[in-house]
């Protein structure tokens, strides 16, 4: 069997992750596409991929007929679209860092050209793939939380200046997305609404800019979500915490018990008190949960991608399975911004729609 082989666009930070997962899965990295061709050659140089076809357009790529299993999109969020959609329409299987989009719109466009074409696309969502959540999802499933009341997020991250400074797109409402809400908290969000199994119902939502005058978007962000199956849930996140990152915590509180998810990317159980296992004091030795290395999800992502080639399905997070995080956050932007509460169904909220419109 010959190896599979990808090609890579966008050569920044996030890249590396592609790039070590593709390594050590075997994969055949056949080209990469970078604005910046020095910053493309120093990656090469990096992971000793020579000999690579390098692009500086990716539109090079089809003039070139280059034929690979699949793409991954590692570029700044607000250029997902254009390029999924473009590579969706010559035929290409396509894997999409988080945001899959700042569209609502664009988003469901992808699911429509993706069915027409007939090619798969994921969302690199890689907190699916840890233990923990997976764990409790199982649990949650299976009833042993009974029913699922209310549940609380708080992401409590310290963000300066220096780390904006890092890519200018960065802290950006038409390139980014926002701030602490879809940059960091995204995928916690996703958890969120994942484990509750339910579509929006309404959101409440306040943002503010207290102490990085030099981005366009929130540092500090508040939401109050009620969902179709009744649950209410509250979001909470700051990068405004003194110095250094505090936590990351998730509480789910259902009618037979309640469970703490806590630690870098809600990783280790805190807690797990239900009917079936109560008052759990070291709920990973209880469930037999490994220690787990977090330093490279993408491995596990790229993994579920490649078996959905193979059996032709569709990816364990696909474009629909990333929308509703993507509903939640711009939902508690433009409720912000109207001061008022949103009741969904929502078809057409985008972040670039709120530039210029905060005023901090």
């Amino acid at each position: 069997m010959k190896p599979i082989t990808l090609g890579i666009i966008g050569c920044g930070k996030i890249s590396e992750n592609h790039i070590k997962a593709a390594k050590l899965l075997g994969l055949n990295i056949s080209f990469l596409v970078d604005l910046n061709h020095l910053r493309m050659e120093e990656v090469v140089r990096q992971f000793d991929l020579n000999p690579i076809a390098m692009f500086n357009d990716y539109h090079d790529v089809f003039s070139n007929h280059i034929q690979v299993d699949f793409i991954t999109i590692a570029t700044a969020s607000g250029s997902h679209y254009l390029i999924a959609n473009d590579f969706i329409k010559n035929g290409f299987n396509v894997l999409i860092e988080k945001p899959i989009t700042l569209s609502l719109i664009e988003a469901r466009k992808l699911i429509e050209s993706s069915e027409a074409h007939q090619v798969v696309v994921g969302a690199i969502h890689p907190n699916r793939f840890i233990d923990s959540y997976r764990h409790l999802f199982q649990a949650i499933q299976k009833g042993e939380l009974g029913k699922i009341l209310h549940a609380t997020l708080h992401v409590r991250l310290n963000r300066g200046e220096p780390y904006f400074k890092q890519a200018q797109w960065r802290g950006t409402w038409k390139q980014d997305g926002g701030g602490i809400l879809m940059n960091q908290a995204l995928h916690d969000v996703d958890i969120l609404q994942s484990l509750i199994g339910s579509q929006i119902q309404s959101i409440k939502g306040s943002i503010n800019n207290l102490n990085h005058p030099y981005i366009q978007a929130e540092d500090l962000a508040f939401g109050i979500l009620e969902f179709q199956n009744g649950t209410h849930a509250l979001i909470e996140a700051t990068s405004n915490v003194f110095q250094k990152n505090l936590e990351e915590s998730l509480f789910i509180f259902g009618t037979k018990g309640t469970v703490k998810l806590s630690g870098k990317s809600l990783s280790q159980i805190e807690l797990w008190d239900t009917e079936l296992h109560p008052n759990e004091k070291q709920p990973h030795q209880t469930f037999k949960i490994p220690s787990q290395d977090l330093s490279n999800l993408h491995i596990s992502v790229f993994k579920d991608f490649i078996d959905s080639l193979v059996k032709k399905v569709k990816p364990k997070v696909s474009l629909q399975d990333a929308i509703p995080a993507l509903e939640i956050i711009l939902g508690i932007y433009q409720s912000a911004f109207l001061n008022q509460s949103l009741a969904y169904p929502i078809e057409n909220l985008e972040s670039k729609s709120f530039e210029g419109k905060f005023k901090w």
